[in-house]
Formats: structure tokens, sequence, C-alpha cells
């Protein structure tokens, strides 16, 4: 066995035994968000489709003199707000091209864990496809966010390294940095205490949710 082989294997031993201080994390997360000076980017909505409930007149009879209210459900394309203001501590993306049967996919997804203004460490999921038939395009797409697990916060213990298989023009093919791979950090939570910190102090990468 190498020594790089060596050293990796205690690093994990050592880093297994640590314990994740979740309460600690949360709390600084809240002083994070309360005395950055970086200014946070702006809340993030999706369009939705809700049904509301309405009164309308119908009139009846000889030159309509008649009368009578009815309940009509309608179909209304509201705004909803995913995530509020925030900052963006880490993000990981992934992309497919295929082509089947004469149709032709793109997909694209983003993940980024979140600081909200309030303090609140969300979990991002961005999508989007878009399929070209030879009658037109299709594209769908969606934004959901959900409280940040302790495996979400692990995760940032973790390398993301960039892949990449198939070819452009070919009948599939993907690359980008979703994949968690071995363990970079000493203890459990020191990733995304680090992703704090930076922020706290005003020196991080700028990432931003595309809107």
């Amino acid at each position: 066995m190498s020594a790089a082989s060596r050293g990796s294997e205690g690093r994990v031993t050592s880093y297994t035994s640590t314990t994740l201080e979740t309460r600690k994390l949360i709390a600084y997360a809240k002083r994070v968000a309360a005395e950055t000076s970086v200014p946070p980017a702006g809340s993030l909505t999706r369009q939705v489709e809700k049904a509301v409930m309405s009164t309308e007149t119908i009139r009846s009879g000889f030159l309509g003199l008649r009368s009578k209210t009815v309940d009509v459900q309608r179909a209304v394309v509201t705004s909803e707000e995913v995530v509020g203001p925030h900052w963006v501590l880490h993000q990981t993306w992934h992309n497919i091209e295929s082509k089947e049967r004469g149709i032709y996919t793109e997909y694209y997804e983003q993940k980024y864990w979140v600081l909200q203004k309030d303090g609140c460490l969300l979990k991002v999921w961005r999508w989007e496809e878009a399929k070209v038939f030879s009658s037109g395009t299709r594209v769908e797409n969606d934004l959901t966010a959900s409280a940040m697990t302790e495996d979400d916060i692990l995760m940032l213990d973790r390398s993301f390294p960039p892949y990449e298989k198939g070819k452009h023009g070919s009948s599939f093919k993907c690359w980008g940095n979703r994949e968690p791979q071995q363990i970079v950090r000493h203890a459990k939570g020191v990733g995304m205490s680090l992703a704090l910190k930076a922020l706290l102090e005003g020196r991080r990468q700028e990432l931003v949710i595309p809107k």
C-alpha cells in the first residue's frame, strides 16, 4: 500500500470517529446571516397554477331579466416564493444531451446549498428539460427547496470532481460535478463551517442561482 493510500485511509478513519455538531452549525449559520457584510441575492419564485373559487352571475329568461349566482372554479397562475433573500454556499451541476428515435433532449440540473437571510439552511434543486421533436419543442422546468439535512451538510466534506461521458453529437453525453467523492475534511461539518466562515469574512466565490 502506498503512503498516499495509507494517508487517505487514516483521514477517513479519523473523520468517521468525529461527531457532526448540528446545533452549533445552525447557530453559526444564523450568526453569519446576521453579521456578514456581503449583500444577499434576491428572492426566487416560480409560477404555479392554483384553483380559485369565485362567484359569477348568470342571466337568463326574456331580455336576461332573471339572474342567479353560482360558484365557479378557475385556474389562476401566480408567483410563489421558493427561496427568500439568500447566499449560495456551494453548488453542483449536471448536463445531459441525448438523441433517441428522432428526439433530441437536453437536461440541465443544478443543486445549491443555500443560507437564507433569516438564517435557515436550504438545499435548492433547479432543473430544466427541453425535448426537440419534428413538430416543435417542449420545455419543462422546476425549482424546489427543502430544509438542509445532516447528509446535505456532510456532502460539503467531500470533493466534487468534474466528469464527462460520451461525446457531443453522439447518442448520449453527460458532464458535470454532482457526484460527491472522497472525504477531504478532517472532521464532520468542517466543509460547511468553512463555507460559512468565508461568507462571514466576505471572501467567497461568487455563486448565483440564475432567475
